[in-house]
């Protein structure tokens, strides 16, 4: 990271072509995500979300350009792990299975670049923008296995997911000091994972599911300016 900013500092000088090196560390929630899994292994249930436990945090560094536009890259880690009630039947016998943890995404690792028009705020600057860039994952499913007794129980698989994220995002910095300001961000990610869960019944030891997760991180975050106060655009 630190030679990537010394290249960014001498291919882009600030003082010469009113060009700024911003530099941003951010965490926080995942109030809302939405997964959809197109082909996974699994049988039908219906499984509802009782409770999810998510956050997310990162780092960026860009370049704010004079003509009111930014770009820049960034990497977050992220976690989303829900407790769920899944009701189904196998064979015709009926199942209940209750406080399943379910991983939808662990160790949750996205990569993107981004850019964003503002303007300037009083105190501060108000961006819009576009992303796209690359995720990894950990993600977990269950199958419903039967003993010997013909009793039910839920058997969870693990697989590493990966694939390309795209998205939005609108944020707010307001500066504190000079060279420092405090963001505020709400993005919309949209990430198209596969999956290499093991395909029951085939000769295939990695057959890559699809799968689908959006989610709507909200951060806060600090920010550092080289060039000029944080709250200027």
């Amino acid at each position: 990271m630190k030679k990537l900013l010394y290249l960014i500092i001498m291919a882009f000088p600030c003082s010469s072509y009113g060009q700024l090196v911003e530099i941003g560390v951010n965490g926080g929630i995942i109030p809302f995500s939405q997964y959809k899994a197109v082909d996974q292994p699994g049988v039908g249930w219906e499984l509802s979300k009782d409770k999810e436990q998510s956050y997310s945090a990162g780092g960026r560094v860009s370049l704010n350009m004079r003509r009111r536009t930014q770009f820049g890259i960034a990497c977050e880690y992220q976690s989303i792990v829900q407790t769920s009630t899944a009701k189904g039947s196998v064979n015709s016998t009926s199942f209940t299975f209750n406080e399943l943890e379910n991983d939808i995404a662990t160790s949750f690792i996205t990569t993107y670049a981004f850019f964003n028009g503002g303007w300037q705020m009083p105190r501060g600057y108000m961006y819009i923008g576009v992303s796209g860039g690359y995720s990894m994952a950990n993600m977990s499913n269950y199958n419903v296995v039967s003993d010997i007794n013909g009793n039910l129980s839920p058997m969870v698989t693990e697989a590493k997911a990966k694939g390309f994220v795209y998205g939005a995002q609108l944020g707010y910095v307001l500066g504190i000091a000079r060279h420092f300001g405090i963001s505020f961000e709400v993005a919309c990610r949209f990430h198209n994972l596969k999956s290499d869960f093991v395909k029951t019944g085939s000769g295939y030891s990695n057959y890559e599911f699809k799968n689908s997760l959006l989610t709507l991180p909200t951060l806060i975050g600090l920010r550092y300016q080289i060039g000029r106060n944080c709250d200027e655009y």
